[in-house]
């Protein structure tokens, strides 16, 4: 019975853990997703071009006319088009969100950049996020 309670919290620390590496590399994660549906979007709105110039009235015209004349119920794909449109802003401010919050935090309980590389938090610290003093005690005013 010992050994698989043991096994229990071994499980839930690395769940800890892998969760706290997750939340740490979200905000790269979303911008590199916001890289992506940049990516695909304009893979998608070539092709849509293209398809533009072949099918329609638009054989010899640059892109810029096709899009400012073409109808948008016309666009190939226009709903996929969108999607990714919206992909880009959302996951590109959903980085910015998580990275100014992190920044509030961090402010708010007195922490810099510098102390979290380092690991020069001492326990105490960790807990409440700022130490009175050396020996654990509280200072006493007066």
């Amino acid at each position: 019975m010992r050994v698989a309670v043991g096994l229990r919290h071994v499980i839930i620390a690395k769940t800890k853990i892998t969760w706290h590496v997750f939340i740490a590399f979200l905000p790269i994660i979303l911008i590199g997703a916001s890289l992506f549906f940049v990516f695909m979007y304009h893979q998608l709105l070539n092709g849509a071009i293209s398809e533009l110039r072949i099918f329609k009235d638009f054989a010899k015209s640059p892109a810029s006319e096709i899009l400012a004349k073409a109808d948008i119920d016309l666009i190939p794909n226009g709903v996929s088009l969108g999607l990714y449109y919206l992909g880009i802003f959302i996951t590109a401010e959903a980085s910015f969100l998580l990275m100014a919050i992190k920044e509030y935090l961090q402010d708010l309980v007195g922490l810099s950049d510098i102390i979290l590389i380092q690991g020069r938090l001492k326990p105490s610290e960790k807990r409440s996020g700022h130490s009175d003093s050396t020996d654990g005690r509280t200072k006493q005013s007066g």
